[in-house]
């Protein structure tokens, strides 16, 4: 207990030391840019600053000015995000965020324009489903637990990315792109608007041999919007995105094969994968009170590994949901309320085949709906109190057939259910620092895949819950200081973990009795003068197990979780000239994490270094750009990815990147 009362008092002095300090400061001329909007956070549009939650928003320039390949890349950056290849190719990976683990049940809810991507099978998000960075307008990332806003898979917290949307011009955009390890992309987009119609279409092509043998991969996209706006109270928006794409992967090394030659494949395979997104966004305001929108969405993802142990899937969802806001003040008191309802259903066939002979079967059929209510209310003009809560209800009807067991196959049926309430608070300092509290609890039903995986069935594995405390400071000190600052507390019950047993499946999962998850973010930005700027975010956490008995013998109490370092820092500087040039550099630091629950084996600590270098301009009306970027400056070995069981995915060593692009709007 007393361990909880000093943590919380380090982060309250440190919050209003900053903030005394600010209040001396006179000078006007803001440098930074505090008004990004989020909407992810209230599910309302809201200044990110002026929401009771740790939310981080990744612009449009950022991911311009960035090295990154993909978004796992572009949120590496993001205190108390913990993402990585696990295979050694830049078109898969994983993430985490607040020390959850990676591996078990996924955690973190991955959104595109408010669709969920999380598989409804397992709630896994290849990143082949992502859209292309170049889609995208901005990426926000609220942290910590958000079910009773969004439901299952928000334990660690939301990730919406939000696409472009169409431009009011015609305009037209070319983007090529190459690198080492035959690095090749190529990209193309036209859009604009007629009247009450808009539109925007885009698609790419994306290439590489991959730095080690038999990894080489494509990537195709198409997506766009389409817009119709019948009045200035109401606007229709239809997005889409269609994706496949081919994989091969090397295999995992031995710590002798990686020292000797970390290049080599040791059990070659590859991987086939399409996904199509559609969904329809309706707005309408009704009054100057009273708004609704509506979503209807469907997704479809399949994906066929060959090999000696063969996996197929077909997964299709279809939803939607449906919102109310009213904007009216009580007693005098500015107040917001917002109510909905949310519905989505999966339909998914699995195969398992080993080599030709196929062996299981699954078809798996759910359902998941939710009711969900929030408040906004401001007593006192400095002060906002946020509160509300989720009902959410999880259906699971599974088929198996398992072909070298006699008999029908089984089926089986599950239902969970919860509310999930929340509270907030946030008190306005100045116009520009903010504090805020927040206490909240979240469930995830365990997914029908982690049930009951295709050999070993898990029939009494329980939904997770956590109760999460949360103290933070965000706002502008000195006029060149933005800081968002915040510490967390968080307990959860039945947390699901994975321990690996050989074989197709490879994995059984558990219920650990307790963990639990503390730890201090921190995101700066510091205009220097003379456009140039620094950035510096840092994350201190521990997520360990409190009370895992796995047998008789073994006991994981006090242990850490699998792929959760304890420090996590990335730091860089950016200049801009006015002729054009843009310059950066940047660091990424992690401490060790371990790879498995028993904390056997360690993957060590590293530090890589990216650059970057940019020219835009304007010729003849036309906006022109060129750039050089190089990821791992020094040419680091090291691996971001180890199994349970200790063998290692090698990381890229140093890789560069040459751009240019034109676009013209008329």
């Amino acid at each position: 207990m007393w361990y909880k009362v000093r943590f919380y008092l380090a982060v309250i002095s440190l919050s209003f030391s900053l903030a005394q300090i600010s209040l001396a400061e006179e000078n006007k001329d803001v440098k930074f840019n505090l008004g990004k909007v989020t909407v992810t956070a209230t599910k309302t549009e809201r200044v990110a600053k002026d929401v009771s939650s740790s939310v981080s928003v990744i612009s449009r320039e950022d991911i311009e000015k960035s090295n990154a390949k993909n978004v796992a890349e572009i949120l590496s950056s993001v205190s108390g995000a913990y993402l990585y290849h696990p295979y050694g190719t830049p078109v898969e990976g994983k993430m985490s965020l607040r020390g959850f683990s990676p591996y078990g049940s996924e955690r973190v809810l991955i959104l595109v324009n408010g669709v969920p991507l999380n598989s409804g099978n397992d709630n896994y998000v290849q990143f082949t489903k992502f859209p292309s960075l170049e889609d995208i307008e901005r990426i926000e990332v609220v942290k910590g637990p958000s079910s009773a806003l969004w439901g299952g898979c928000a334990m660690g917290g939301v990730i919406n990315i939000i696409t472009k949307k169409a431009p009011a011009k015609p305009t037209y955009a070319i983007q090529t792109e190459f690198g080492n390890y035959g690095e090749r992309n190529y990209r193309a987009e036209v859009g604009g608007g007629l009247e009450k119609f808009y539109y925007r279409i885009s698609t790419g092509y994306r290439e590489g041999d991959g730095y080690r043998d038999n990894t080489e991969y494509t990537r195709r996209t198409l997506s766009g919007s389409l817009g119709y706006n019948p009045d200035e109270s109401q606007k229709f928006i239809l997005d889409f995105d269609v994706q496949d794409s081919h994989t091969a992967y090397a295999g995992s090394l031995t710590e002798t094969q990686y020292k000797e030659n970390p290049k080599q494949a040791t059990s070659p395979s590859s991987g086939y994968l399409d996904s199509s997104r559609v969904a329809l966004h309706y707005k309408k305001k009704i009054n100057e009170f009273n708004s609704i929108e509506a979503l209807l969405f469907t997704t479809d993802y399949g994906y066929d590994y060959p090999g000696s142990y063969r996996y197929l899937a077909d997964i299709d969802a279809i939803g939607g949901e449906a919102r109310y806001k009213l904007d009216y003040p009580i007693w005098d008191m500015k107040s917001s309320f917002l109510a909905g309802l949310s519905l989505k259903f999966d339909d998914v066939d699995y195969a398992y085949y080993y080599k030709t002979t196929q062996k299981i079967n699954e078809h798996d059929e759910n359902l998941f709906w939710s009711l969900f209510f929030q408040e906004e209310i401001t007593p006192l003009e400095p002060l906002t109190f946020t509160f509300g809560g989720r009902y959410d209800k999880a259906e699971y009807d599974a088929y198996r057939h398992i072909h070298y067991i006699h008999g029908d196959g089984t089926t089986a049926s599950k239902i969970f259910d919860k509310f999930s309430p929340k509270f907030g608070a946030l008190y306005r300092l100045t116009k520009d620092i903010n504090v805020f509290v927040n206490i909240g609890k979240a469930f995830n039903p365990p997914s029908s895949y982690r049930i009951s995986t295709s050999k070993y069935a898990n029939p009494d594995l329980g939904p997770e819950e956590a109760t999460n405390y949360e103290l933070g400071l965000k706002g502008l000190f000195f006029d060149r200081l933005s800081l968002q600052l915040s510490g967390y507390w968080m307990n959860v019950k039945d947390e699901i973990v994975s321990e690996y047993v050989g074989g197709a499946t490879g994995y059984k999962y558990y219920n650990a009795g307790k963990t639990r998850h503390k730890g201090i973010e921190v995101e700066t930005n510091f205009w220097i003068g003379e456009g140039l700027t620094a950035f510096f975010n840092a994350n201190f956490q521990e997520a360990e197990f409190k009370d895992y008995k796995v047998s008789a013998t073994e006991v994981y109490d006090g242990k850490r979780l699998p792929y959760t370092p304890k420090r996590t820092f990335a730091w860089g500087l950016k200049y801009e000239h006015p002729i054009g040039i843009t310059y950066s550099i940047s660091a990424n630091y992690r401490s060790d994490a371990y790879s498995d629950n028993a904390n056997t084996y360690i993957i060590p600590s590293r530090i890589i270094w990216d650059t970057r270098l940019d020219y835009d301009c304007e010729f003849k009306g036309v906006d022109v750009g060129f750039y050089i970027g190089m990821r791992n400056l020094f040419d680091k070995k090291y691996y971001e990815y180890m199994t349970s069981s200790g063998k290692i995915y090698p990381a890229y060593p140093r890789n560069y990147i040459i751009g240019f692009k034109i676009r013209k709007e008329f």
